[in-house]
Protein backbone atom coordinates (compact mmCIF):
# COMPACT_ATOMS: atom_id res chain seq x y z
CA UNK A 1 0.00 0.00 0.00
CA UNK A 2 1.11 3.49 -0.74
CA UNK A 3 1.12 5.34 2.81
CA UNK A 4 2.69 8.55 1.24
CA UNK A 5 -1.32 9.83 0.15
CA UNK A 6 -1.88 9.54 3.84
CA UNK A 7 1.53 10.81 5.28
CA UNK A 8 1.87 13.55 2.84
CA UNK A 9 0.03 16.77 3.79
CA UNK A 10 -0.28 17.09 -0.46
CA UNK A 11 -1.17 13.82 -0.70
CA UNK A 12 1.58 13.10 -3.37
CA UNK A 13 2.29 9.77 -4.65
CA UNK A 14 5.75 9.17 -5.91
CA UNK A 15 6.36 7.72 -9.07
CA UNK A 16 9.12 5.11 -9.94
CA UNK A 17 11.95 7.25 -10.21
CA UNK A 18 11.14 9.23 -6.91
CA UNK A 19 14.16 7.10 -5.16
CA UNK A 20 16.16 8.85 -2.16
CA UNK A 21 19.23 9.08 -4.08
CA UNK A 22 17.30 11.57 -6.76
CA UNK A 23 15.62 13.71 -4.12
CA UNK A 24 18.19 13.99 -2.05
CA UNK A 25 21.56 13.44 -3.48
CA UNK A 26 20.88 14.91 -7.05
CA UNK A 27 18.82 17.98 -6.74
CA UNK A 28 21.18 19.04 -3.94
CA UNK A 29 24.06 18.35 -6.73
CA UNK A 30 22.41 20.33 -8.85
CA UNK A 31 21.80 23.30 -6.66
CA UNK A 32 25.81 23.39 -5.56
CA UNK A 33 26.94 23.04 -9.31
CA UNK A 34 24.41 25.97 -9.97
CA UNK A 35 25.87 28.15 -7.00
CA UNK A 36 29.45 27.16 -8.31
CA UNK A 37 28.90 27.25 -12.39
CA UNK A 38 27.43 31.23 -11.26
CA UNK A 39 30.50 32.04 -9.09
CA UNK A 40 29.68 30.82 -5.79
CA UNK A 41 27.46 33.93 -5.55
CA UNK A 42 25.41 32.51 -2.24
CA UNK A 43 26.77 32.36 0.90
CA UNK A 44 24.67 30.51 2.99
CA UNK A 45 23.02 26.97 1.79
CA UNK A 46 21.00 25.42 4.65
CA UNK A 47 20.93 21.16 4.61
CA UNK A 48 18.08 19.93 7.06
CA UNK A 49 19.61 16.20 8.65
CA UNK A 50 18.98 15.07 11.59
CA UNK A 51 20.82 13.38 14.08
CA UNK A 52 20.93 9.89 12.43
CA UNK A 53 23.45 10.83 9.57
CA UNK A 54 25.84 10.91 12.28
CA UNK A 55 25.45 7.57 13.35
CA UNK A 56 28.37 6.28 12.26
CA UNK A 57 30.38 8.63 14.67
CA UNK A 58 29.03 7.20 18.06
CA UNK A 59 29.88 4.18 20.02
CA UNK A 60 27.59 2.09 18.51
CA UNK A 61 26.77 3.81 15.02
CA UNK A 62 28.33 0.34 13.46
CA UNK A 63 25.50 -1.66 15.25
CA UNK A 64 22.85 0.44 14.73
CA UNK A 65 23.91 1.27 10.84
CA UNK A 66 24.12 -2.73 10.49
CA UNK A 67 20.71 -3.38 12.07
CA UNK A 68 18.81 -0.53 9.99
CA UNK A 69 16.44 -2.04 7.23
CA UNK A 70 17.21 -1.77 3.66
CA UNK A 71 14.88 1.69 3.03
CA UNK A 72 16.90 3.28 6.09
CA UNK A 73 20.27 2.32 4.91
CA UNK A 74 19.25 4.28 1.38
CA UNK A 75 18.21 7.00 3.07
CA UNK A 76 20.75 8.11 5.36
CA UNK A 77 23.45 6.70 2.66
CA UNK A 78 21.88 10.01 0.44
CA UNK A 79 21.93 12.14 3.31
CA UNK A 80 25.49 11.58 4.13
CA UNK A 81 26.65 11.94 0.73
CA UNK A 82 24.78 15.58 0.40
CA UNK A 83 26.13 16.25 3.86
CA UNK A 84 29.94 15.19 2.35
CA UNK A 85 29.48 17.32 -0.49
CA UNK A 86 28.41 20.18 1.35
CA UNK A 87 31.18 19.61 3.37
CA UNK A 88 33.69 19.19 0.62
CA UNK A 89 32.94 22.31 -1.31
Amino acid sequence: ANLNVIVSGSQSVPGPESTYQALTCDVVGHVLAANSAAGGGVDAFVFVSAAEAGWPESSLGAKVDGAAPEWLKRYLGAKREVESAMLDG
